[in-house]
């Protein structure tokens, strides 16, 4: 008891300093940078996930990308086939310059360590990440009879993991970044605890029907640890992955919390309920638990009716948090208006191969077909090299590029990318995803197809491929 009282005690303290920092606006990032091809840039916050970022080319050599955001604002830069991911501050701007004589990058913005060590963050995660995935692969050989020894062994798993690879970052605010990333990332997968034990218990060897005899009971003790690991500190917002754990938090059936806020207040009250024991006085928690799931509702329902929006501006004691959500329901508003060119649901004929009907368009071109979904970190990973491919065959008017995705993509996440796409866009069934999956025989994505002038499937690629291989084999074709 006395240990949940200090935790709770620093936790206040911890969640005044943040509240500072939970500032909102228009958020620029200039990018300075002679003889280097277009970058490619996402960014993703506290309340939201990862998002496209629209560009104005200032002059040939300078790019202005400029959004709205929340909170420290994560960025995944990508240029010169390398990634660099950093933070930069909400309601400012941070300028990126490369300097052609010494061949080096200069960062100007509030979070400059980040930056500066964001090469070593991304090798970093990327050893730490296959690490996870290959050890979850390779399951330890023990069954569990209890969620809390389970949760234990992969609190020490993670533990270890972090401090073997976080003790090398130079600066503060890159190792902060880093550390935090992480423990959000490993551990929102656990707060899916029927899918992390059903996943353990296959990689332990159970067929499917001893799979479901074997798991264990769970109750809130489950979050001991978890909630310190991922919530602790004055620098919670430092985070790659904080909005995927929330994520998952409110989506935990362990706290039976709606899909649907009809009402702060009492969406506030059931988190209370279940959570207090943590977070007892600790408002600025409750809001962003509120704040992403408002935003769960806007991204999978469509805007806010008047009365919602009226609430959310009556709720939220951090007007920050109320001003982004408002901005981000009107931006939802203006992409629907703006879409209506768009192939959103397009109707088929019964019995008709919709693959086929899409294609009968483009007779006489050639087609480069991404299938793709919101949800799909390599499918948006992907996107750079089709860009370079786009610009590598702008002079060829034969050539169209078609994005299809299908239920499963997030509505308004889907027309934000579509917005700043050059291509077709199509956002079709499942069912007739399905279709197109058993007719040319893939379950996976991404995936691309070329299709030749007589609407012929003539290569296919799966998983993120260079723009050199897409352009050496449209080139050959006819």
């Amino acid at each position: 008891m006395r240990k949940k009282t200090v935790l709770l005690f620093l936790m206040f303290l911890s969640f005044q300093i943040i509240a500072r920092e939970l500032e909102s606006g228009f958020t620029q990032l200039i990018l300075k940078l002679p003889e280097k091809p277009q970058p490619h840039i996402l960014y993703y916050n506290a309340l939201s996930g990862m998002k496209p970022a629209s560009f104005t080319k200032i002059d040939e050599d300078t790019y202005l990308y400029r959004f709205y955001s929340i909170g420290p604002t994560g960025i995944r830069l990508t240029m010169d086939e390398e990634v660099y991911p950093f933070l930069i501050a909400a309601n400012s701007t941070s300028t990126i310059s490369y300097d052609l004589g010494s061949k080096t990058y200069s960062y100007q913005g509030e979070y400059e360590g980040t930056f500066k060590e964001s090469l070593a963050i991304y090798k970093s995660t990327e050893l730490i990440v296959n690490h996870f995935v290959y050890s979850d692969k390779k399951a330890n050989r023990k069954l569990y009879d209890s969620s809390l020894d389970f949760k234990n062994d992969h609190l020490e798993f993670v533990d270890s993991l972090t401090k073997r690879y976080s003790s090398s970052f130079e600066y503060r605010d890159a190792h902060t970044f880093f550390y935090n990333s992480l423990m959000n990332f490993m551990n929102s997968s656990y707060l899916d605890f029927d899918q992390a034990i059903r996943r353990h218990n296959r990689n332990y060897g159970l067929d499917s029907v001893e799979v479901e005899k074997n798991i264990p009971e769970r109750d809130l003790d489950y979050y001991d640890g978890i909630i310190e690991r991922s919530f602790s500190g004055d620098s919670l917002l430092i985070s790659a992955d904080l909005y995927s754990f929330i994520s998952a938090l409110i989506q935990d059936p362990i706290l039976d919390l709606p899909d649907i806020v009809e009402s702060a207040s009492s969406y506030k009250e059931k988190l209370q309920a279940s959570l207090d024991c943590w977070f007892k006085g600790n408002e600025l928690f409750y809001e962003l638990i509120l704040g992403v799931a408002y935003s769960h509702q806007i991204n999978e329902m469509g805007p806010l009716n008047p009365g919602q929006q009226k609430e959310i501006l009556d709720f939220f004691t951090h007007s920050s948090i109320a001003d982004y959500l408002l901005y981000e329901n009107d931006k939802l508003a203006q992409l629907e208006a703006q879409s209506k060119d768009v192939n959103y649901l397009p109707s088929f004929d019964q019995g008709e191969d919709a693959f086929k009907a899409i294609l009968e368009n483009y007779l006489g071109k050639i087609v480069f077909v991404d299938f793709w979904a919101t949800w799909c970190g390599p499918c948006i990973f992907g996107f750079k090299e089709t860009d370079i491919l786009k610009d590598k065959l702008s002079d060829r008017q034969d050539v169209v590029f078609l994005y299809i995705t299908d239920e499963s993509s997030n509505v308004k996440l889907w027309r934000e990318y579509v917005s700043t796409m050059k291509g077709t866009h199509y956002f079709i069934k499942k069912s007739e995803m399905h279709d197109i999956y058993e007719a040319y025989n893939f379950s996976s994505i991404p995936n691309y197809f070329l299709i030749d002038k007589e609407g012929k499937v003539v290569d296919s690629f799966k998983g993120i491929t260079s723009h050199e291989k897409f352009y050496e084999s449209i080139s050959n074709i006819k």
